[in-house]
């Protein structure tokens, strides 16, 4: 969605397959709050200009201090993984297809541009389904390898109880070596999710392209960093029998 956020805008929502006369005035409402739903649930800023008959359409006049927050709602809505915009649109696909709709848009008037395209029929349920993102993992690596297959590079990160596998190619390769058994890191990379009937999400691919050490505050490392500043560092060698002695 390019727009100028200097002025105002019009949006153009437009249903096929029924028309407005076709509905009783009750779903009509649920429509508009389907609609207010689908832009970012604003309470100013958005206002709907007029609804006609024939298919059934609507226009939004959007405010251009609103303009930016409407923009990222829409963006995030037409990801798989939008959270409450992307159920926003899933509400009002599902309202269509209820309704016999056959398909549905949004444009910005302005830019002449098409924003949204819904097609009530898509099956967002079945399974499984497979979503890419950029993403991160945290927890402290445990194992770095070789692939099985003989190219890249496979690592197991652990964190909360969990042991994750990722990938990771030449480029990282030296960054990550000083870091096994040692504290927490984050890894960032691209990563592959996959989303069964019951909406259950887990992660079935992660490849590792950048690579950064958390700062730690445990006392090994509160020691550790004393000393290399030149301070005085811990006599006893068992830290967590002297910091329960202690207490």
């Amino acid at each position: 969605m390019t727009v100028d956020a200097s002025q105002d805008t019009d949006l153009l929502f437009k249903i096929e397959g029924f028309k407005l006369s076709s509905l009783s005035l009750s779903r009509v409402r649920t429509y508009i709050l389907l609609l207010n739903n689908l832009v970012g649930k604003q309470k100013e800023g958005v206002h709907l200009s007029f609804m006609q008959n024939g298919s059934l359409e609507a226009a939004l006049s959007i405010e251009s201090n609103t303009i930016q927050k409407t923009r990222d709602w829409l963006y995030a809505a037409s990801s798989p993984l939008g959270g409450e915009p992307r159920r926003a649109l899933e509400s009002l696909r599902k309202a269509i297809r209820e309704d016999g709709g056959t398909g549905a848009t949004l444009w910005d008037i302005s830019a002449q541009e098409l924003i949204l395209t819904i097609d009530p029929q898509e099956d967002t349920s079945s399974a499984p389904q497979i979503f890419s993102q950029k993403d991160t993992l945290r927890g402290r690596i445990t194992t770095l390898g070789e692939a099985g297959t003989g190219r890249g590079y496979t690592g197991i990160i652990g964190g909360h109880g969990k042991a994750i596998r990722f990938t990771y190619e030449d480029s990282i390769a030296p960054l990550l070596k000083p870091l096994l058994w040692m504290g927490t890191v984050e890894l960032s990379g691209d990563a592959k999710w996959s989303r069964d009937q019951e909406g259950q999400w887990k992660l079935i691919y992660f490849e590792a392209t950048s690579v950064r050490e958390l700062q730690q505050n445990n006392l090994k490392v509160i020691s550790a960093r004393i000393r290399k500043n030149g301070g005085f560092g811990f006599k006893e060698k068992n830290l967590s029998k002297f910091l329960k002695d202690v207490r």
